[in-house]
């Protein structure tokens, strides 16, 4: 029953239908809550991938309901955990200590903790110090190493997928790409780890198809942008952007999709301008993200997904900035600073703490009309 459940609310998820799966999700607890005494523990681990489904789509909304943040869904998580998964705690203290017989003996409470350990890094990535992240995320990979070393080879890859996904995205936050300035040390650590999540992520292929084809296309664009090659960047975007017409990809990869294009394309613009070369290319690439933008405005505003709208709004400010580069506007630059509202408003709405000092930065610059600030 437990995964009869579990695949319908993957298929709410998936198919972006918030009220189902809220639905399941509370259909799922009542079942376990009605299992004899002892069955209840080891059916609240199974229901993992249950609760992760049900905290991925509160991460896409930016709230579980009206008023609500990142910081409370942190705090529902946490409760799940404390409730559900205390046991398995100790594992992850340590996790070079872990051994096989730890894992026969609690397969399922690790690989489920495991799991939600995973949405819970990336809720504090979104809402702590970068530093805070960076050392959440090292220490879930050592205990996904530590634990994948030891478990079936056919239930390998607990952080593939969307979990994997979510961690190359970190170190580049889209749709900034900050990790294109680090320093070489940090660059060739994130390489390494990016690396393996890829070719993780790439072996999936076989068994699945749509938005996970879409999401490596995502993940070689970020890739080969922090690499340095921006052309291999915009190809394997541009093939990401036909896919997601051609397959049966979610609203999701679709909207991270969007945000990829429209970057790369204001990221072009700027480099032809910068370089000195033809105006109406770098016009024709401000056009581009223009579109891609209207379309993820019209998404993120009909899913009611708070961060993808914030995103949306930023790009347009990023836009604004490059073309007033080309055209000194101040009509074009006070039009894009109405359009997002408040500065701080849009903070909040992104809820991602790395974005708060690019955001004032950009606000800034078209404030005061500083042309040579650069936001690549």
């Amino acid at each position: 029953m437990i995964d009869l459940l579990t695949s319908i609310t993957l298929s709410a998820y998936h198919a972006q239908r918030p009220d189902l799966l809220l639905a399941i999700v509370s259909c799922s607890e009542a079942f376990v809550q009605h299992a004899p005494a002892e069955e209840q523990a080891s059916l609240y681990h199974r229901m993992a991938r249950i609760w992760c489904a049900k905290f991925d789509l509160f991460i896409l909304q930016g709230a579980p309901d009206t008023g609500k943040s990142h910081a409370d869904t942190l705090h529902l998580l946490n409760t799940v955990l404390k409730d559900h998964f205390a046991a398995a705690e100790r594992f992850f203290d340590d996790p070079l200590s872990l051994e096989e017989s730890d894992v026969n003996q609690n397969s399922f409470a690790i690989e489920g903790r495991l799991r939600l350990h995973a949405r819970r890094v990336e809720l504090e990535a979104l809402t702590k110090p970068r530093a805070d992240g960076e050392k959440a995320y090292k220490k879930l990979m050592e205990f996904d190493n530590a634990f994948s070393s030891l478990v079936d080879r056919r239930r390998r890859g607990t952080l593939g997928g969307r979990t994997a996904r979510r961690y190359i995205r970190y170190p580049f936050r889209d749709p900034v790409f900050l990790g294109a300035q680090t320093d070489y040390k940090k660059r060739q650590e994130i390489f390494n780890i990016v690396s393996r999540l890829m070719d993780l992520n790439t072996d999936r292929l076989g068994r699945f198809s749509g938005a996970e084809r879409v999401g490596a296309m995502l993940d070689a664009a970020r890739f080969n942008y922090f690499s340095g090659h921006l052309n291999a960047a915009e190809k394997y975007a541009s093939l990401a952007n036909e896919l997601s017409y051609m397959a049966n990809v979610s609203h999701n990869a679709k909207l991270d999709e969007l945000v990829v294009n429209a970057d790369l394309s204001c990221i072009e613009a700027q480099r032809l301008i910068d370089s000195g070369g033809e105006q109406q290319d770098a016009l024709l690439q401000i056009s581009k993200a223009e579109s891609f933008v209207e379309t993820l405005t019209g998404i993120a505003l009909g899913l009611s997904y708070q961060p993808y709208k914030g995103l949306a709004k930023y790009l347009t400010l990023k836009i604004a900035h490059v073309r007033n580069q080309i055209n000194d506007d101040a009509d074009l630059r006070r039009k894009a600073l109405r359009s997002v509202g408040s500065i701080d408003g849009l903070i909040l709405e992104i809820q991602d703490i790395s974005m708060e000092q690019p955001i004032q930065a950009l606000a800034k610059a078209l404030n005061t009309n500083n042309k040579s600030a650069r936001f690549f």
